[in-house]
């Protein structure tokens, strides 16, 4: 048999719409997509019959945790390219809060190699944000992006105050992305002293702060994991104004509230944390914002 597969009756779903095409797949790339492929298509290739399924381009999930170096034993390349690959994710960006984190040329170079060995779908890796290292960063080319805490999360990584920010704004390339996790590390602490847990207000605050840093500097901004409409308002306005910013939310933040916190325990913990009822329908109302889901 040749390395040739000829999927069949699937519904193809591309921005034109939903169409019942054939897919002729030669070498692991997609060489032709159409009503009459099959007529071309060599006797010997392998068939597949996708009547009444759906078929669609392999998806991206640009911020994913694979937990390597440091944390293997809750999740690595391997583990973790396979269940994307599960899933339908044929190519993921893996944050740099490991252990040790991935601040520079020599620990990003470490996470590649293991990357390269282990894992089973297309990759990239994030580089991290310290107080210090904007000029080393901002000469790593090998990274997907730069991915800067404004507040504290999993990990080391942390850049809470402006000083240690701003030059990362101004040095990283403007062609690459900077990602932020926007919280405002001194609202999460002052609100986590007086028993409220991230309340919105943090992530309003670090959102705010980002938007304002792009603008100023002319660079590309992505929010990571919005929780809230009021965000998505705030990022609504700043792409009206032209800033080049992206943002993402996560299926939680649609889909579950805190009422779902008591039932699901520990699997309901993150950060931000899942919002007050009706802030999902808020987000959906607000969908034309979002750019991607992670």
């Amino acid at each position: 048999m040749s390395d040739v597969l000829l999927i069949t009756g699937g519904l193809v779903i591309t921005p034109e719409g939903i169409h019942a095409h054939d897919i002729l797949i030669r070498d692991g790339l997609i060489q032709a997509v159409g009503d009459s492929v099959r007529d071309s298509a060599p006797t010997d290739a392998g068939r597949v019959d996708a009547s009444g399924l759906h078929i669609l381009p392999g998806l991206l999930d640009m911020h994913t945790h694979m937990r390597e170096p440091g944390g293997a034993h809750k999740e690595d390349f391997t583990t973790g390219t396979a269940a994307a690959l599960a899933g339908g994710v044929t190519a993921i960006g893996a944050m740099p809060n490991t252990a040790p984190s991935i601040t520079d040329q020599q620990t990003l170079d470490a996470a590649l190699a293991l990357a390269a060995e282990k894992a089973v779908c297309d990759y990239g890796v994030y580089i991290g944000a310290t107080a210090e290292n904007a000029a080393q960063a901002a000469e790593v080319r090998e990274a997907l992006a730069l991915k800067m805490f404004m507040g504290s999360s999993t990990g080391t990584l942390l850049v809470k105050d402006v000083a240690g920010q701003i030059p990362h704004f101004e040095a990283y390339p403007r062609d690459r992305v900077l990602a932020v996790h926007a919280e405002d590390e001194d609202a999460v602490q002052y609100y986590g002293e007086r028993g409220r847990r991230r309340p919105p207000v943090c992530a309003l605050l670090g959102v705010s702060r980002a938007l304002a840093l792009a603008e100023a500097t002319g660079r590309k901004l992505h929010i990571l994991h919005v929780t809230t409409g009021a965000e998505l308002d705030l990022i609504a306005a700043a792409k009206a104004r032209g800033v080049r910013v992206t943002c993402e939310t996560c299926p939680q933040y649609l889909f579950l509230t805190t009422d779902d916190v008591a039932r699901l325990g520990a699997f309901a913990l993150c950060n931000p944390p899942i919002r007050e009822p009706g802030e999902p329908e808020r987000l959906w109302e607000r969908f034309d914002v979002i750019d991607m889901i992670a």
